[in-house]
């Protein structure tokens, strides 16, 4: 693997683990370990709505996390 792609990946790496970071920030200490659940639903979004062109995908994935923490935001 060239060096460009090996930087580009680890670019991506560090981006996905901002967006978990940022979703940690917003949800109440006892749901801190949905983190990584939520983010998984927001990648899932994004690619049901660039594979699928499902427009609506975001708005699945916010009804989804709002069943899985305890403060709906």
């Amino acid at each position: 693997m060239g060096g460009l792609v090996k930087w580009l990946l680890g670019k991506m790496a560090q981006h996905k683990q901002a967006v978990i970071n940022l979703i940690e920030t917003q949800l109440s200490a006892e749901d801190k370990t949905k983190a990584e659940q939520i983010g998984l639903l927001v990648e899932g979004a994004i690619v049901m709505a660039h594979t699928r062109g499902a427009k609506h995908s975001a708005l699945i994935a916010k009804e989804m996390a709002q069943n899985l923490i305890s403060v709906v935001f």
